[in-house]
């Protein structure tokens, strides 16, 4: 099995973590001649990372589909809970985590590139990223984990959306705190650094 993938790519840093909570250790191997190049693109359908090759030669994109393939492929320990409920909350903070919050934060550099940090754009970017994190906040546990009392996908791609919005949004785009009224997500985050995967994931970057 191998991953392609960008070290410093939060996508990436989520596989990781769930790799790194299953004990699987696949080769790891960067883009041939780079992200959204011809040889790529003939492994992965859009060139982009990360993708994992299957021993038989399958192809698996997209980083919330790996990550379901690998819990059901290595399913000790699980990192979906067993209740039906639960695991539907999993893939909710998993889903809004993508579709609120990093599909509004990720646009904000090309936008600050073209029309300047200090743009109208780019502040109303800032407040669309909090008001998806403020969504989030309301369906997470208030605990150490996202959901339920372990590890799971909601974590995966939690934590790395987390460290990239709360490392970079205040100091590149002066956003100051993103996390000011989300008191469930600041006290998560402050939790789940202290896990081992979580941290070695972050660390590997």
């Amino acid at each position: 099995m191998k991953i392609y993938q960008a070290v410093t790519s939060p996508f990436a840093v989520r596989v990781r973590i769930a790799l790194y909570a299953k004990g699987v250790t696949p080769e790891f191997a960067a883009p041939p001649d780079g992200m959204g190049s011809e040889a790529f693109r003939k492994i992965t359908p859009l060139g982009k990372v990360p993708s994992l090759v299957c021993d038989d030669g399958a192809v698996i994109a997209e980083s919330a589909v790996i990550n379901e393939y690998l819990d059901e492929q290595f399913p000790d320990p699980a990192l979906l809970p067993a209740a039906p409920k639960e695991r539907a909350r999993v893939r909710m903070v998993v889903q809004m985590t993508d579709a609120y919050v990093f599909a509004r934060y990720l646009p904000l550099f090309a936008t600050a590139r073209a029309e300047g940090k200090e743009s109208p754009a780019v502040a109303d970017g800032i407040e669309g990223v909090k008001e998806g994190l403020a969504a989030v906040d309301r369906v997470v546990d208030d605990g150490t984990y996202a959901v339920g009392d372990g590890l799971s996908l909601a974590d995966c791609a939690l934590a790395p959306a987390l460290f990239y919005i709360t490392e970079y949004a205040a100091e590149y785009f002066g956003a100051g705190d993103a996390l000011g009224h989300c008191p469930k997500l600041r006290s998560y985050w402050t939790r789940i650094q202290a896990n081992p995967h979580v941290a070695r994931a972050l660390t590997d970057r």
